[in-house]
This record gives C-alpha cells, sequence and structure tokens, in this order.
C-alpha cells in the first residue's frame, strides 16, 4: 500500500468518526415534560428514544439520572429529591417516578370504557388505534385479541360488515381489521368514480358567477336542518373536531379533481343545481348571495291561477298604496317592481343592496336599485319587511316568511276537524250502539259471512261453550 493509499484510509477513518459524531450532537433532546400525570408514559417512551439514538444508553447510570432530571427540569429535581430511598441506578429512577405519574388504575373503568367505545364519524384506522391504545390499560391478558375483535366488531360504524363477520365462524382479528380497512377503501373509491352527469341535464351553465374560485376549494360545514346533527362539508359524516379524522382529507372529488372531499360533498355543482333557489350563507364569498324565483316559479303548469293578496306597504308611516302580492312561498326576498313605487318614492331613498340576487328560472342575476324597510298590513297585522326593488321583475312577490307572519300561509302538519262526533250521535256509543231503522245486509252467492270477535278474555262466540266445559269440569 503506497503512501497516498494510506493517506486515504486515514483521511476517510477521520470522517467517518466526526460524521457519527455530528448524528450524535444534533440528534434533539426531547421536549421538557409538562408534569401532567397521564403524560407521563407518552414522555418516557419519547426519552427512552432519545436515550437509545444518541448513545446514552451505553453510559454509566449517574449521567443517564443526570441526563434525565436536567431534562425534566427543576420540578422532576424536587420530585427526585424525594424519593426514599435515593434510587442509584437509571431503571430503579423511571420505576420510582412511574409511581409517583401513574396512579392506581380502576381496572373496571378502563374496561368499561374500552367496552363503550365506538367509531362513530371515525376513520378505521383511528378507530383500531384508539381500541388498542384503551386496551393497554384494561389488563385482558390472554384475552387482549379476543376483546379487541369483540369491540371491534360491535362498535364499527357500518352494521352491515359487522354482520357479515359474525357469520364467519373462522375470524380473526387481523381479518376483521383488514375487512374495515378495505371496506372503507372501497367507499372512497366508489365516490371518486361516481358520475355527477345526471344533474347537469337540462341546466343552463353559469360559469364562475355564483361563487369564486376562493370558495370554490372551501367546504364549511353547515347543518343540513335545524335541530340535527351537525355534519362534515368534507365527507357528509358527523362533524369532526380536527381535519386530520375527516375520512375525504386525501380523497380526489370526482367532480372536480380537487382533493379534500367526496362528489357528493361537492360545491362546484351543488350551487349550480339549484332550481329552487334559496337563500344560503356563504362566509368564504366576498359578496353574499340570494336567490329569490321570478314570478312563474310555483305556477307554471299547473293551470291555475297564483295565489294573490291585496296589501297595505307603508313607508315612513305613510301609506304607499295598497299591493297586489303574489303569494310565493319558494322566495326568499320580498320582491316589487320599481315602476309600481317610481312616483312614491325616490332613488335616493333607498338603502344599498350588498347581495346578489338571481332568477331561479333564467339562472341571471337581476338588477336591485335598492332595498326599502317596509311596513305590511293585512287585516290589522303588521310586518316590518325589507323589500327589494327591481325593474327586472314585473310582479310584487312576497316572501315565504311575511306569508307565514301575516297569517296568509300555514303550515298543516295534522289534519283536525271541529265535529264532535260522540256528542251528535250520543246512541252510537253506548253499550253496542243502535241506528234506527232496518238494514237488509246482501251477500252474494257462496260467500260465508266472516265475524270478527272482540279482543277479550273469553271471545263472545265461545263464551257458552266455555262456560259448559268449566261446569263440565266442577262435575
Amino acid at each position: 500500500m503506497g503512501p497516498k493509499s494510506r493517506r486515504k484510509q486515514h483521511s476517510d477513518e477521520e470522517l467517518a468518526v466526526p460524521a457519527m459524531q455530528m448524528i450524535n450532537l444534533t440528534l434533539p433532546s426531547p421536549e421538557p415534560f409538562s408534569f401532567v400525570p397521564n403524560e407521563w408514559s407518552a414522555w418516557k417512551n419519547r426519552f427512552q428514544r432519545y436515550r437509545r439514538g444518541c448513545g446514552l444508553d451505553s453510559t454509566p447510570d449517574t449521567r443517564q439520572i443526570d441526563v434525565l432530571l436536567f431534562t425534566l427540569g427543576t420540578r422532576g429535581e424536587d420530585v427526585f429529591n424525594s424519593f426514599t430511598p435515593v434510587p442509584e441506578t437509571f431503571e430503579d429512577t423511571l420505576r420510582m417516578f412511574d409511581e409517583y405519574f401513574i396512579p392506581r388504575r380502576n381496572i373496571i373503568y378502563e374496561r368499561t370504557k374500552f367496552l363503550r367505545h365506538k367509531q362513530g364519524c371515525d376513520t378505521a384506522e383511528k378507530f383500531i388505534t384508539d381500541l388498542h391504545c384503551l386496551a393497554k390499560t384494561c389488563d385482558w391478558g390472554k384475552l387482549n385479541d379476543d376483546m379487541l375483535l369483540l369491540v371491534l366488531i360491535i362498535g364499527m360504524r357500518d352494521t352491515k360488515v359487522s354482520d357479515k363477520l359474525q357469520l364467519d365462524p373462522a375470524l380473526t382479528l387481523e381479518k376483521a381489521i383488514t375487512s374495515l380497512r378495505q371496506h372503507e377503501e372501497l367507499i372512497r373509491q366508489k365516490e371518486d368514480l361516481k358520475e355527477t352527469t345526471i344533474a347537469a341535464i337540462g341546466r343552463k351553465p353559469v360559469g364562475n358567477r355564483f361563487k369564486s374560485e376562493r370558495s370554490r376549494n372551501s367546504y364549511p360545514s353547515r347543518d343540513v336542518t335545524a335541530g340535527k346533527v351537525k355534519k362534515c362539508g368534507r365527507c357528509g359524516f358527523d362533524w369532526h373536531d380536527r381535519l386530520a379524522d375527516c375520512p375525504a382529507r386525501k380523497a380526489k372529488c370526482g367532480t372536480c379533481s380537487e382533493v379534500g372531499h367526496y362528489s357528493r360533498c361537492c360545491r362546484s355543482t351543488s350551487e349550480r343545481g339549484k332550481t329552487i333557489c334559496e337563500l344560503e350563507e356563504q362566509p368564504e364569498s366576498d359578496e353574499d348571495s340570494l336567490y329569490v324565483p321570478e314570478i312563474f316559479v310555483g305556477s307554471a303548469g299547473t293551470g291555475e291561477e297564483a295565489w294573490t293578496q291585496d296589501i297595505d306597504v307603508i313607508f315612513e308611516g305613510k301609506v304607499l298604496d295598497t299591493v297586489t302580492f303574489k303569494l310565493d312561498t319558494a322566495a326568499d326576498v320580498t320582491m316589487i317592481p320599481y315602476e309600481i313605487i317610481k312616483e312614491r318614492i325616490q332613488e335616493s331613498q333607498m338603502s344599498t343592496c350588498k347581495l346578489r340576487v338571481f332568477s331561479a328560472k333564467k339562472q341571471e342575476q337581476l338588477n336591485i336599485l335598492g332595498t326599502l324597510s317596509l311596513v305590511l298590513r293585512h287585516k290589522g297585522k303588521k310586518i316590518v319587511e325589507r323589500a327589494y326593488i327591481s325593474k327586472d321583475v314585473t310582479v310584487p312577490l312576497l316572501s315565504r316568511g311575511a306569508c307565514e307572519k301575516l297569517h296568509l300561509v300555514k303550515r298543516i302538519f295534522s289534519l283536525n276537524t271541529d265535529v264532535n262526533w260522540l256528542d251528535e250521535f250520543p246512541n252510537l256509543f253506548h253499550g253496542l250502539g243502535n241506528m234506527e231503522g232496518e238494514y237488509k245486509v246482501v251477500l252474494k252467492d257462496k260467500v260465508i259471512p266472516y265475524a270478527i270477535s272482540s279482543p277479550r278474555v273469553i271471545p263472545l262466540a265461545l263464551k257458552g261453550k266455555v262456560e259448559a266445559q268449566l261446569k263440565e269440569m266442577v262435575k
């Protein structure tokens, strides 16, 4: 070996040692402990990895104890000084810290929490991970896998998958976990491949008029109906407190090809697909949007005249006119044509409209001149209503809310009658009842009358036979 080769080998050896030392020096120490008892186990595991990663486990126990106490901080020093006797090895020190931070577990409570755990809106991975974490504190021993399998089947969200797994006599924990993961992946793939062209048939494209590009990529959660459970705007399931818990966070939409939501929750077509428009809050948009039907919505194709009502319109304490409104329960706001009020109201008296108003029939934006705060009066009933003034409408529209407030339209959930049949025909409700006159019932040929016995302890048709049998038994 020549001098150059020896110098090269010696140089490589010198470079190898600093490289290992650099790895040891750049390994970050664990974050300071928060001294929350429930977090001690996780922090201890992290320190053990740091101890092995930087080679601290091969050093004397005194050095390991010093690094541990230095990482814990002043409160760790105080806890260590309270130990009696003072531990001399690193393992004894960790054991005494375990006894200090980890109280005696209530096995009944831990097992009850484990058995009651449900998947809910969690993903399959989170549900499985949570079950394993909860099982560690239950001391199931050899029954650990069996109990995990039991709670996994009972607690999973999809009951069909649960029923299918219960029919497998050779079911194991690994097979159940694999089936749950595959089922969730299959649902995600179906959502990606779902066709959405049917919703666009017969609909006029409206481009980006209804929302900005920024709002298209935003998916706020909203309640579908008041009083129901809050839904996630990305996956459609129950609301998640964290985005990481949403199963659709990495899914690709089959409609707009954006990542982060299922196609059924895609907002790129949901707003274009409105044929009966409704008022919807969009916090992400620079301007709020408002939809009202045009004059033919609700009456087209019925062959009947539209519902109308004469209502007194009052502005600043003066009656402007009696306007014939169309009662349109599909409208979110009240609309008044400018031609009706142009001789009584000046444009300077109107308030500026910051909303965009669209026609549901033509999917076109209406030109709103302004709004007026009016008092509407009908048969002594008065309400305050904000009316939108426009030249694009020819018939005044009374909104759904105003119709209800003026008692012009009422939602009926059940039908009731004022006739009291008990008072009108009292003879029919005493005893077996008696109707005046004679009635003859004619039956078809070869038809045997069918008698229905009233529900009682002994049917009326068997009363005589039972009585005779009882007397016979007594004899």
